[in-house]
């Protein structure tokens, strides 16, 4: 009998060290997702004064994609999520094509240029960040449009 108890015990001692899974990330927390991207869209390059001329100061290319650069890897980080960091990834390659294609040119984007390009990645990186707070269980409700 103490035998067999002995050998119950091992047995039972010995399930408990095979290799479990590794614990599931913990959710990112939508409110700290919506800071980084509130922080980055709310970008000094877009509240430059006016020049003399009534003009805003357009971004350059450096502004432009290193702002949205920091925004994406901002963006990338939601632990365990890689559908995210994919597409976080992806815009990332955006940003890289539009610095190739644009940077190169004498003198630099203009104004309305630059706001829509702004604009299209933007549009992307709003419908990933809606992905990504969804899947941390929080809707993030559009803005009013007026």
């Amino acid at each position: 009998m103490r035998r067999v108890l002995i050998a119950v015990v091992l047995l039972v001692a010995g399930c408990g060290t095979a290799e479990s899974p590794a614990p599931a990330p913990p959710p990112v927390a939508a409110a700290d997702l919506l800071a980084k991207v509130g922080a980055a869209l709310a970008d000094p390059c877009a509240q430059r004064a006016s020049g003399p001329d009534g003009i805003s100061d357009p971004w350059t290319c450096e502004d432009y994609v290193g702002r949205v650069s920091d925004l994406v890897a901002a963006m990338s980080t939601v632990p365990g999520d890689t559908e995210y960091a994919r597409q976080a990834e992806r815009l990332r390659a955006e940003v890289a094509a539009y610095a190739d294609n644009r940077c190169g040119d004498p003198g630099t984007p203009s104004v309305d240029e630059c706001g829509v390009a702004l604009a299209n990645i933007g549009e992307s990186l709003g419908f990933v960040r809606d992905e990504a707070t969804a899947r941390a269980g929080t809707v993030v409700e559009p803005e009013p449009t007026e």
